[in-house]
This record gives C-alpha cells, structure tokens and sequence, in this order.
C-alpha cells in the first residue's frame, strides 16, 4: 500500500522535472540560436543578450547547452575588443568540444583559446593554440567555416608583424586572403592582399609591391569601387619615388589625389593618418627639381609630431641640393634631435610591445610555483624513479624468458612438423604397396583404409603446425618491429612534446616525416612483416594515404597521430580506412579493419 502510495506521489513530480528541464534547455537553446544570427552584424546585442541570461539557471543545464553559451559569450566579448583575462574556462570549452563538437565548432573553440592567450600576453601558446585551430578546421567539408579560419591566419599575420618576421606574415596573410575568398569575402580578401605590401617592403621585394597594387587597383575596377582602387597607391607612390620612377610616381600620385575622396578642394589630406604622403610628394617634387614645391610639401609635416623626422630629412635633403648651408646646419641639427627622441620612443614602444607579446611576470610566476611543486615531489620522484628502474629490469627479464620460451615453442613445431613430413612420407610409400595388393587381400583392404585414415590425420596436423609456426614467426617479428628505432621515431614526431630548458617551456610541435623515413618505414616492415606488406601493397598504391594509413594503423597508431603525420585531419583518416577495409577485406566500415589487419597471418591468397 504505501509502495503504491509513494509511485502515485513520485511519478508526477518526477515527470514534472523532465518537463521543466527539457523546456528549459529548449528556451535557452533559442536564445542561443538568436544570439548566433546577431554576432556577425551586432556583437553588442548578442553579448547583452547572453550577459542577460542568469548564470544560476544556466549553470542546471545541460553541458552540451552550457558549453555552447560559454563559446558564444567568448566570442561576442573577442569582437567587442574585450580582452580575456583568464584562459580557464575557454580550456573547458576547447576539452569538450574536442569530444563532442564538430570540425567548425573545434575551429572556432581554437580560435578563440589563441585570443585570449594573446590577450593575456602569451604570444607562443597563442600561435601554438592556432595552429591547433587549423588542423582541426575540414577543409574538404562542404560547410567549412573559411570566415572563422581566415580571422585565425589574420591574427597569426598581426603577431607576425610585431615580432618582425615578414616571411610568417606574408605567408599568414596569403592564407588568409585565401579562406576569405572560399567564404565569398572579396573585400576581405583584397584587403589581405593589399596588407602583404608591408611584408614586400620589409623584404624589399619592391617588383612585388607594384605587381600586387596593380592587380589589386583592376580587381577593385571590375567591382566599381574606385576610391578604394585609388587608395592602393600610397606604398607604390613611396617606392616609385625613392627609386627615381618619378613619371610611374606622377601616374599614380594624380589617380590617388583626384580619385580616393582622402583630398579637400585645396588638395589638404582630410584624415590625418594619411599625411606622410606628403613626404612622397616632396621627394617627388625634389627628384624633378621643383624645389620650391617640394619645400611646401615638407613644411607641412613639421607641425606634425608623428612625422616630423620625415619633415626634417626632407627640408635637409632639399637645402642640401640648394647648397644653403646655414638652413642645411639648422634642419640637420632639427633631425638629429628629432631622430634621438623617436630613438627614445622606440625603445619605450619595444618595451611595451614586448609586454603585449608576453607577460614576463606572469610566467616568472607559473616558473615559481613550478619550482616549489619540484621540491616537494623531489623524494617521490626519486622513489618513482628507483621503481620505475626496478619495474623496468623485471618487464625486461620478463621480455627475456618469454622470448626464449617462444623460441623453444618455435622449435618443438618445427620438429613436429619435420617428424609429420616424414611419417606422411612412409604412409604414401604404404599406401602405393597396398594399393597394388589390394585385390589380393581383403585383410590388405581394411589395412589400406586404416592407412588412409592415418595419412588423413597426419596431413591435417602438418597443416595445423605450419599455420601455427608462421603465425607464431609472425607475432615474434611485428613484436621486434615495435622496438626498432623508425618506429620511435614516428611516435615521437607524431604528437607535440614538451621540453624544459631551466624554468622555460619549449613546445615542439608535431611534424610530418621525411620521404627518407618513409622509405626506412616501409623498408623495416618489409623486414619484419614480409607477407602482410606483399599484402597490402598488392592492394594499395605504395605512397598513397592509403597505404601509409594501413601500415600505421597495424602499428597501433591513434588517428589523431595518423593526422599529424599525414598533415590532414582527422575525419579524413576514418575515411581512408573506410576505403582501406573495403579494398582489402570487403568490410564497411572502420569498427573491424585493426582486428582484420592485425590477425592477418601471410596465408590469405
């Protein structure tokens, strides 16, 4: 009675609760979904409409909902320019999503981690977080996020940039330009290839300069976009000049002020962040001997703190060419001054742009606290190290007497199987006496019939030691393969590792290998697995995805590490193997390709 008392009580409750919490994460996954179609246009009312949500309600839903909520806010406060100031819940965020999230969901997840390791100044792990981000991205997928993937390569150009290595840059900003054009961006993509100037300057590839503004100006054309066609101008205007190409230079220098919409009517630069086009103007008025010209141009820098080392070298190189010696003393004492205070600037400026890479404090201090947790584990890892000695003379004793009974296993088939031979071969030669006696003899009949019995028997155990003693040749030789060096070698460059140099922590990534290690791979399982390598090459392409990803795999290779190797991702391997359990065993699927590749034993014809 009360048993059914208390189901008629709980039932309803019970069923109330489901009800609310599937209501509830129905409602919030509504207000993520909107959330979702205002980031691109309007991250402010996305954000103020995930900040309204109650963090208490939100912390009793599901964790795929929470997960997704955590992701979206990170994202609105990236593109409102909020900086991170913890990485804690963006790592929660990146864990779950390599479990549970799709290839565009791991992307952004990267995307967002390497933002905020920018934020907290920590420029390696930043890059290091968005290499991450691009292997994780599918591009072979139809629905690929390229949007997302192209913001990854352009912060990767801006940290390439501050660090001084125009070949990264230009390389990020390729990329870049690449993804925005798959995403159908053609704004975004001409303005990557426009900001590739800075790096060909830098390299002082000035024939790229003038190639890549000229595209850019015809594909800016072909899309009725003349004032942005006219303001490519301005580093080719620069570099034209400083080379003596004064007519290319007055070409582009008349489209530029009549065509940009940057000039008033009085031919004055309106927004003044584009004023050192005075100077090239000035150096173009002093190359063709309009000096009086060229002296209007310079003087209208000096008001100009930013510019005025410009202004300086410019009135020096024009009272030089005039021979004034006195304005040549008085502007070359104005440029030295000028010179020793931007010299002053730019060591505050690296100081600070040093801090914005990395945060020297904060790293002292995870060293620190490193250093206190070494000494309070030094005896446990000595202790650990003496068993680990311990534990490792035993496995390898172990190894040892297995082997050696292995051995001996080996050698008692191999003399069964001898012993058979020759008993088979007396039981024949009985067989053909019998055989001729037979009519003369019933006894002879009932002889001959045993004998076949005899002969039959034999025949089926010499079959059954010789698939023994090559199945057990071959367990031996896949065991001996998984110590030889090539193997090490492939484990060790198949995942990132970590390396400690005193209080510093260097990461060094994942790499694929050499044509050279492949070739001392497939030569070594050759060695050791002769008839499963005869097998699988008759059915795959040698240096094919498919025939490295086949071999791997017999060596216990995870996908993540067949991924890196192979420099895909991947959803891709299970797609090979796909591929490779159908060729070779007519299998769908992937659940059954390690078992059929690894009980493989050199006899399947």
């Amino acid at each position: 009675m009360k048993k059914a008392l208390l189901r008629h009580i709980l039932t309803p409750a019970i069923i109330t609760i489901l009800m609310l919490s599937c209501s509830g994460n129905s409602r919030y996954r509504a207000l993520l979904d909107r959330a979702d179609s205002l980031m691109a246009e309007h991250p402010d009312s996305a954000y103020a409409l995930l900040a309204s949500i109650d963090s208490a309600d939100m912390s009793l839903q599901r964790k795929a909902v929470r997960m997704r909520y955590e992701l979206q806010r990170a994202e609105a406060q990236n593109k409102l320019y909020t900086p991170f100031t913890t990485d804690s819940v963006l790592r929660r965020v990146v864990g779950y999503y390599d479990r549970h999230g799709s290839a565009n969901q791991r992307l952004k997840a990267r995307y967002i981690l390497g933002c905020a390791y920018r934020d907290l100044h920590e420029a390696p792990i930043a890059l290091l977080t968005w290499e991450e981000a691009i292997v994780a991205a599918d591009t072979t997928a139809a629905d690929c996020d390229f949007a997302t993937l192209s913001r990854v390569y352009g912060q990767m150009a801006a940290i390439y940039m501050r660090q001084h290595l125009p070949e990264k840059q230009l390389e990020a900003l390729m990329a870049f330009s690449k993804c925005a054009l798959l995403n159908g961006d053609t704004l975004n993509y001409l303005r990557g290839l426009l900001q590739c100037n800075s790096a060909y300057y830098t390299l002082g590839d000035t024939a790229a300069i003038f190639t890549n503004s000229e595209e850019i100006h015809k594909q800016y054309l072909s899309l009725g976009m003349i004032q942005e066609a006219a303001k490519v101008y301005p580093t080719p205007i620069h570099v034209a000049v400083e080379n003596g190409q004064f007519d290319r230079g007055r070409t582009m220098m008349d489209e530029y002020e009549r065509s940009s919409g940057l000039f008033d009517e009085y031919g004055n630069i309106k927004e003044p962040s584009r004023v050192q086009y005075y100077y090239y103007k000035g150096l173009y008025y002093l190359g063709v001997q309009q000096t009086d010209s060229a002296e209007i141009q310079f003087r209208k820098l000096l008001p100009d703190s930013l510019h005025i080392i410009d202004a300086c070298r410019g009135l020096l190189n024009l009272y030089q060419a005039k021979h004034n010696a006195d304005s040549v003393y008085k502007y070359g004492r104005y440029y030295e001054e000028a010179l020793s205070r931007h010299a002053e600037t730019l060591n505050g400026e690296a100081v600070i742009q040093a801090e914005a890479l990395y945060d020297y404090q904060r790293n002292e201090r995870i060293a620190r606290i490193q250093r206190q947790k070494l000494n309070n584990i030094y005896w446990m890892c000595a202790i650990a190290g003496l068993l680990f000695t311990a534990i490792s003379g035993f496995t390898y004793y172990r190894y040892r007497i297995r082997k050696r009974l292995k051995e001996q296993e080996i050698s008692i088939l191999i003399k069964s199987v001898n012993q058979s031979e020759n008993e088979k071969s007396q039981l024949e030669e009985d067989l053909v006496i019998l055989s001729e006696n037979l009519k003369a003899s019933e006894d002879s009949r009932r002889l001959l019939t045993k004998k076949q019995a005899e002969l039959k028997s034999v025949t089926a155990k010499l079959k059954e030691y010789e698939i023994r003693t090559k199945q057990e040749q071959a367990s031996t030789m896949a065991g001996v393969l998984m110590d030889t060096e090539i193997l090490k070698v492939f484990r060790t460059i198949s995942a990132p590792r970590h390396q400690h140099e005193g209080s510093h922590l260097n990461i060094i990534p994942a790499r694929i290998p050499s044509d050279e290690e492949w070739e001392i791979l497939f030569a070594t399982v050759r060695q050791y697995l002769p008839s499963f390598f005869a097998f699988v090459e008759s059915a795959l392409s040698r240096h094919t995805q498919e025939f490295k990803v086949a071999l791997l795999t017999r060596l216990d290779f995870s996908n993540k590490e067949l991924a890196a190797l192979l420099d895909t991702s991947t959803s891709r391997i299970s797609t090979v193997k796909e591929i490779i359990n159908k060729k070779l065993f007519g299998k769908k699927g992937t659940k059954s390709l390690i078992f059929n590749l690894k009980h493989f034993d050199g006899l399947t014809t």
